[in-house]
């Protein structure tokens, strides 16, 4: 699931669609918070990930 989470997140931050109301990066400025946003999901499902292989 986090695999797919982060490729969503990456194919938003590369211009993707991000206008649908249950995503929590709706209406986020491409160029702007949803960059920034976009890698703070990213390392926190990365983190999340290692965590639970490392488990």
């Amino acid at each position: 699931m986090g695999l797919i989470l982060i490729t969503f997140i990456a194919y938003q931050m590369a211009g993707g669609d991000s206008t649908q109301l249950w995503n929590p990066l709706f209406e986020a400025d491409v160029r702007g918070s949803l960059q920034v946003f976009g890698i703070i999901f990213i390392v926190i499902l990365v983190t999340l990930i290692v965590s639970s292989v490392l488990m």
